[in-house]
């Protein structure tokens, strides 16, 4: 397995402008389709905007991690293909999650957590060091 994929993405701000295509777009967002969700209920709404539904949720209260989840697909497919992007953090800042559900016009039953943004790094993102510290990871027990 190439773990290269988890340790070479970078988080990228500064995008060229350059037209990214349908065909990858379309990979990136079905990308977020497949994340795992609770009770594999596969009931997040995504938009690169990823949203949950509140009235769909099986179990509402899981509506942040399945949409982490996919979040996280999409940055990862969005690397794979070789673009740059960057996960903006909208939930749980209250202020932040209304004003965005207004200007997209989302239903009050939708929540959003994120917005990603993605597109041709303008710079070649430079290696990080070594992030892995055993000294961090715990066995069994904390």
């Amino acid at each position: 397995m190439n773990m290269d994929l988890f340790y070479d993405r970078r988080s990228v701000r500064s995008y060229t402008g350059e037209k990214i295509s349908e065909e990858d777009i379309d990979k990136i967002v079905r990308a977020g389709f497949y994340a795992p969700t609770a009770v594999n209920k596969q009931e997040t709404d995504h938009a690169i905007v990823v949203c949950a539904n509140l009235k769909k949720a099986y179990t509402p209260e899981y509506w942040v991690c399945d949409a982490s989840a996919a979040t996280e697909n999409i940055l990862l497919a969005a690397h794979m293909l070789g673009y740059g992007a960057v996960w903006l953090g909208v939930y749980p800042e209250k202020d932040r999650m209304e004003s965005i559900k207004k200007l997209l016009q989302l239903p009050e039953q939708v929540e959003i957590l994120s917005i990603v943004s993605i597109g041709v790094s303008k710079v070649q993102p430079v290696n990080r060091p070594e992030r892995f510290d055993a000294t961090r990871l715990h066995n069994d027990k904390w």
